[in-house]
């Protein structure tokens, strides 16, 4: 079956209770139902549901409600993918180790292929050497091995038409010859460095599914077992997955499994996973599932729903009757650097109408316009990593939760990166090293650091300029480290030294202001961050230029990037119960009629 569900039509509910249904009726012992979603926090609330009506006692073993993540890398990679990568283990233990593409420690030296390819330059081919494992991947539909394009989304591979085309091979038949061989070599080197990672245990999130994959076509025998393991299987939000899971899926269906699909396929935003919409469409077709659809929608107003449908280009949809004094729908318009003021300008408008700001978010496109809306701006994105630590001291000093964050996160890739330069770093766990065991004790580790290097005199100083500030870093900051952090190579890198060309610049200056920090307790994140929640009101903040989604023109043209700028807007604005705002770039007047014809209130630009 797959049964379509509007947002705000209780999809979540409908699982839970299926899933209840199921649970309370079931027999066998050993083999039990899977229930499958994509965050911890919408298989929280499908537990919930269940324990609601069968307990909590029949929720566990021989069943499974999770995340497909958790789930794949504990039935199949950590168990299995051995078999695939040849990893040793280390005392038995043969679990894959995650690395991100973001990690800066040298350990990745040891991953890294020999033969070069080519971009394009001002003068020619220019040849680019030093390609990690981090950054290949399987392109599944073509069965082989590419390099991601650098700063792209990760579903972007440089092909063989961006290889040719770079290194020139239309100049001559010579040239094109030794186009070739270059290309073949380098395949090869691409796939001899994603196996020796392998080899010694590591893997990145994507290389995940490749090897379950891999696996389950490998081994006909393992993947009847598990489809006997779980022969009902339940996909919530099942418009995000990827063409991967999908393949996953199939080899299950295959072995005899019940498969059942929940979601809304005008929600799928996951693009940079391979995620395709059309092939759910594709997949459900193929495996002739049942079809049904929710389209009633209890969450929203008439006057939300109605401008989504007009978003999106839905059929019926009905809502709930409008309970807010004011418009439902409005439109903010804001001048260029003003974007800080939207948080006040939101909570005043929220206020004057009787709404909270407890269950209100404030969401952005992309985490560069969060950041400008936050403390702790471009926090992550900040190079090299010395400038990391002045910012996290920047940031400690802030009475803001997510301003801690962001600190901690700074301190910890700049300790990584200098004093375990030749160990795995955990980016999700504040880049815990793998020579500290427990990632709470490194979080605590870094708190400790980051409140001896406020209170010291010449470190918590950044009015200093960066060579008076490096150097008492290169002094003080070893002996803090080793006496906080375990494991630690307190030797200091001769490659340490103030940022090139800012010597004598103070640090505060080159760092810049942040933003205030929000006193309103609004949440302020990105539009992934908000999926699947109910929410009293949102902010949907457009960017001031088009290029990367984020802008409002581009939330309207419904084929631009295959709908998926479309589908950004649609997510965020279906979130809320009473009140959708939108914040624009000051429009002209004929794109403040457009806004009207939406559905819109605009209110005026605040400048």
């Amino acid at each position: 079956m797959i049964l379509r569900a509007c947002p705000g039509s209780g999809k979540t509910e409908v699982v839970g209770l299926k899933a209840a249904y199921e649970i309370a009726r079931w027999q066998s012992q050993n083999s039990g139902l899977a229930v499958l979603t994509f965050t911890n926090s919408a298989a929280d609330v499908i537990r919930r549901r269940i324990m609601e009506f069968v307990g909590a006692d029949r929720l566990g073993y021989p069943h499974y409600v999770g995340t497909i993540d958790s789930w794949l890398h504990g039935y199949l990679a950590n168990p299995f993918a051995h078999h695939v990568t040849g990893y040793e283990g280390k005392d038995g233990d043969r679990r894959i180790r995650l690395a991100a593409d973001t990690d800066p420690n040298g350990w990745l030296n040891a991953f890294k292929c020999d033969t070069p390819y080519y971009v394009l330059g001002e003068n020619g081919a220019v040849p680019i050497s030093g390609i990690d494992a981090t950054m290949i991947a399987c392109q599944l539909d073509k069965g082989c091995f590419r390099i991601l394009k650098p700063g792209s989304r990760a579903n972007s591979y440089i092909s063989d038409e961006d290889y040719y085309n770079s290194a020139g091979f239309e100049e001559s038949r010579r040239m094109r010859n030794a186009t070739w061989q270059t290309l073949e070599k380098l395949r090869k080197d691409l796939q001899e460095t994603k196996e020796r990672f392998w080899r010694k245990g590591f893997a990145t999130y994507r290389d995940i599914e490749y090897l379950c994959c891999r696996l389950l076509s490998d081994d006909s025998d393992l993947c009847r077992r598990l489809a006997a393991r779980f022969p009902v299987i339940i996909v919530d939000e099942c418009q995000d997955l990827s063409e991967a899971q999908l393949r996953i899926l199939d080899k299950f269906a295959e072995s005899g499994c019940t498969l059942h699909f929940v979601g809304d396929m005008d929600q799928a935003i996951y693009a940079f996973r391979e995620v395709d919409p059309q092939k759910v469409e594709e997949f459900a077709e193929r495996n002739a599932f049942d079809k049904l659809e929710l389209t009633s929608n209890f969450r929203s107003s008439q006057e939300v729903v109605d401008l989504c449908r007009n978003l999106i280009a839905h059929g019926e949809v009905c809502g709930r009757p409008s309970s807010t004094p004011g418009p439902a729908c409005v439109c903010f318009t804001y001048a260029r650097g003003g974007e800080p003021a939207l948080v006040t300008r939101f909570a005043e408008y929220l206020h004057t109408y009787g709404l909270g700001t407890e269950d209100a978010a404030i969401l952005a496109r992309g985490t560069l316009l969060v950041h400008r809306l936050r403390p702790g701006a471009m926090s992550q994105d900040i190079t090299p990593p010395v400038r990391k630590a002045a910012r996290a001291i920047q940031l400690v000093e802030i009475n803001d939760d997510s301003a801690r964050d962001d600190a901690l996160q700074c301190m910890g890739a700049f300790v990584a990166a200098y004093f375990y330069r030749e160990q795995h770093a955990d980016s999700r766990r504040y880049h815990c090293p793998e020579a500290v065991a427990s990632p709470l004790s490194w979080r605590l580790s870094l708190h400790r650091l980051l409140r001896e290097c406020e209170q010291h005199a010449e470190i918590g100083n950044l009015d200093l300029t960066w060579s008076q500030w490096a150097k008492a870093l290169k002094t003080s900051l070893p002996g803090m480290v080793a006496a906080n952090c375990e494991g630690a190579e307190c030797d200091f890198p001769a490659s340490w030294r103030a940022p090139s060309g800012e010597a004598g610049r103070l640090v505060a200056e080159t760092l810049g202001t942040i933003p205030p920090p929000n006193e309103w307790g609004i949440r302020i994140g990105t539009i992934h961050s908000a999926k699947g929640e109910t929410l009293d009101a949102v902010l949907l903040v457009s960017a001031q230029r088009r290029g990367q989604g984020g802008h409002w023109h581009e939330w309207l043209d419904r084929a631009g990037d295959g709908g998926e700028h479309t589908r950004f807007a649609y997510v965020a604005s279906s979130r809320p119960k009473h009140l959708l705002a939108w914040a624009v770039p000051t429009p002209p007047p004929e794109d403040k009629t457009r806004l009207t014809g939406l559905g819109f209130t605009v209110i005026g630009d605040g400048s």
